[in-house]
């Protein structure tokens, strides 16, 4: 596949910068759809997995016949998915609020309400310089970024008066992520459970024919028997 974009690149008839940003964008949307190939991944794992869960609230009431009806089903199933959800978000909850507490204490103390933790925490990141002009390219009309990764405009850095932002925002984010991971297994098992309910209760009838004189198939009632034994005594 590498050959054959290879022999296309240099049988188009461009300069040699417009080759390389073309070979470049080309390597950046494989990468991406590698990366969403991979997130889909994870996102099907993480809805079978929760899927188990919502069948493991359900297991000993369903088959112990302590319902049965989907109605019943649907609202025990919210009690017990809700329980679970605020059982399992009580420690994101509380790492984002230790978080916040630490911001808290410190703009109380060092008065800085007006900081901005987030942008400071970005100080230990590289950040790019994207707003040199020539640093992009055009192909074909449209603008791409020929420089990647573009030049970049800061390197990492320890401040020592940001030392709070660097520890209260993983703990906030950290958290936050925790928190939206309960989120959407709350919204998961939701589903399931709702799924769970019109098929466990179903009646089908397929197989089954009218005309087919099968005594196993008829449900055996007593009084009936009892009747027909008295009429022939």
């Amino acid at each position: 596949m590498i050959d054959a974009l290879l022999s296309f690149l240099i049988s188009v008839e461009m300069s040699d910068n417009d080759r390389r940003a073309l070979l470049i964008l080309v390597i950046i949307l494989l990468v991406l759809l590698f990366i969403i190939g991979l997130i889909g991944m994870g996102i099907r794992w993480i809805i079978m997995r929760q899927a188990d869960k919502a069948d493991d609230l359900m297991y000993e009431v369903t088959v112990s016949h302590v319902i049965n009806n989907p109605r019943d089903y649907r609202k025990m199933a919210s009690k017990k998915n809700f329980r679970l959800f605020f059982q399992k978000s009580l420690i994101p909850l509380g790492v984002i609020a230790l978080g916040v507490l630490i911001w808290v204490i410190y703009s109380a103390i060092a008065d800085g309400w007006n900081r901005n933790i987030f942008e400071e925490f970005l100080d230990l990141f590289f950040l790019w310089h994207y707003e040199d002009p020539d640093n992009y390219v055009q192909i074909f009309g449209i603008t791409f970024l020929a420089k990647w990764p573009a030049p970049f405009e800061d390197h990492p850095a320890f401040h020592v008066e940001h030392l709070v932002s660097y520890i209260a925002v993983p703990i906030i984010v950290g958290g936050s992520l925790a928190y939206l991971y309960q989120a959407q297994g709350y919204m998961v098992r939701a589903l399931v459970c709702v799924k769970r309910s019109n098929e466990v209760f179903r009646k089908s009838l397929k197989g089954y024919n009218a005309n087919t004189l099968d005594p196993n198939s008829v449900p055996y009632d007593p009084s009936l028997h009892s009747a027909n034994d008295s009429n022939k005594l």
